[in-house]
């Protein structure tokens, strides 16, 4: 076809899409040579592959009780030793993943969403919607997130969706301010003045124009956030706040463990560790994704 009867804006289009392609490919490539976030990859699949598949890789149930088997040390039959009701420790970690991984995932997921939206408005608008939103989001840091997550799961009912929001809404500021940033930074370039000189809908140009350009850092900000999500979510279920027994978190694991931490220290160390290993992979892979999508890289 010839370049000439393509009109301008497709053309705009067109180059903006294989620009935005060849970052994603480079990136890729970038990330597959990074140990620690192929590592941190290779363990946060193996646990959420674990969680999926609990009810095949282990033969008891997250409430079973083995009665004579009561705060039992790591053996054949339990490998990971029993709590104080006999219940297998392997296998309640496994259950407690599918609980705290999708916490932190869809907690993230809603940060995610709120911050992009209000962070892409008070970049693109700026002047007193700006004012008002960067307001707001220096009220919300400056709150004392345990404080705020105290206060909200006290005065809304609970259940699994509950806490999703809560999460979500004491995490979105971070996204919110780096979106902010980012679209002040590039929303005077030639591919935005072209589409506006096009007629684009403003909304239209934060969605197709903008967006699709800072999408790398904020993966890479949503994937650290998961990483606190879940952690946030084990401190809300330690206080007591969070899922209640007998369905099991890390959380609430390690709350009802803290009794036993000198005469059982496996009863704690189980889901302790997996917090750990969780958290760490997800950080590694944090890490590799901001290598990976570094605009100064020259690889």
């Amino acid at each position: 076809m010839n370049p000439k009867n393509i009109p301008s804006a497709n053309i705009i289009e067109l180059a903006d899409h294989a620009h935005v392609d060849g970052i994603w490919l480079k990136g890729w490539r970038r990330f597959t040579r990074h140990k620690m976030a192929m590592f941190g990859l290779t363990a946060i699949v193996l646990l959420v592959l674990g969680a999926v598949f609990a009810p095949t890789l282990t033969p008891y149930e997250f409430d079973q009780l083995d009665l004579p088997n009561m705060s039992s040390s790591p053996t054949p039959e339990h490998l990971l030793g029993t709590d104080s009701l006999g219940r297998d420790l392997l296998t309640r970690v496994l259950y407690g993943g599918r609980i705290s991984i999708t916490i932190g995932v869809l907690a993230m997921l809603v940060a995610i969403v709120v911050g992009t939206t209000f962070g892409s408005l008070a970049g693109y608008f700026d002047g007193k919607l700006d004012d008002i939103i960067s307001g707001l989001i220096d009220l919300m840091l400056s709150l004392p997130t345990l404080f705020v997550l105290i206060l909200l799961s006290t005065l809304f009912p609970y259940n699994l969706m509950t806490i999703i929001l809560i999460i979500g809404m004491v995490r979105w500021m971070t996204t919110a301010r780096l979106v902010r940033g980012t679209i002040l930074s590039v929303k005077n370039s030639e591919f935005v003045l072209a589409a506006q000189v096009c007629g684009a809908t403003s909304l239209r140009i934060i969605y197709y124009h903008l967006l699709p350009n800072i999408l790398s850092p904020i993966i890479v900000s949503a994937t650290l956030g998961i990483a606190g999500s879940i952690i946030t979510e084990s401190t809300l279920s330690f206080l007591g706040l969070g899922v209640q027994p007998p369905t099991p978190t890390w959380g609430n694991m390690l709350r009802e463990a803290q009794e036993q931490l000198s005469t059982a220290p496996w009863v704690t160390i189980a889901p302790g560790l997996a917090i750990f290993l969780a958290v760490m992979s997800i950080n590694f892979i944090g890490d590799g994704l901001r290598d990976a999508f570094d605009p100064h890289h020259n690889q």
